[in-house]
């Protein structure tokens, strides 16, 4: 079934069954396609969803079908049930812009969401795992370009520094 450019998953075809929801369902919404997605990828029905945000069926209803306007409160919700971060989900939601040079470069927004998409297809251990192997060479490469750095810095020589002198 699909409604605009959109084409959904058979497990949310009864979300889109009933008339009412069909025509308020913001098709051209990132959240709403990016909420429907993850449902689908981790085979969560609406149910699953508001049992894991410890909330009423309706309410993931009312999100998908935006008939309820998303509240901050709602958006932790959401990002706590799927395990991921706030921010994130903050963003992809609009509830907030990026940050001011925080990922201007085109290529660079491309990588990340390459990233976040490979990453929010994983089970939650891997995906865990999959972060602490990226810390880990972040901070590889941060110790590099610190070697890099200090072996092209000049160094004085011993005992060649100026003396200290003093006002008078």
């Amino acid at each position: 079934m699909s409604i605009g450019k959109m084409e959904f998953p058979k497990r949310h075809r009864a979300i889109l069954s009933n008339s009412c929801m069909a025509s308020t369902l913001d098709a051209d919404n990132p959240f709403v396609q990016w909420l429907i997605d993850e449902l689908d990828t981790r085979r969560w029905s609406r149910a699953d969803l508001a049992r894991a945000m410890a909330a009423h069926p309706s309410l993931v209803t009312k999100v998908l079908n935006r008939e309820l306007p998303l509240s901050v409160d709602v958006a932790k919700r959401i990002a706590a049930a799927l395990g991921v971060k706030q921010i994130d989900l903050f963003r992809i939601a609009g509830l907030i812009d990026d940050l001011e040079g925080e990922g201007d470069d085109a290529q660079e927004k491309a990588d990340f969401e390459e990233m976040r998409r490979i990453l929010s297809r994983m089970e939650p251990e891997r995906r865990a795992e999959a972060l602490k192997w990226l810390e880990a060479y972040g901070k590889v490469v941060e110790r590099d370009k610190r070697a890099a750095s200090a072996a092209t810095s000049p160094r004085p020589a011993r005992g060649s520094a100026a003396p200290a002198t003093r006002g008078g």
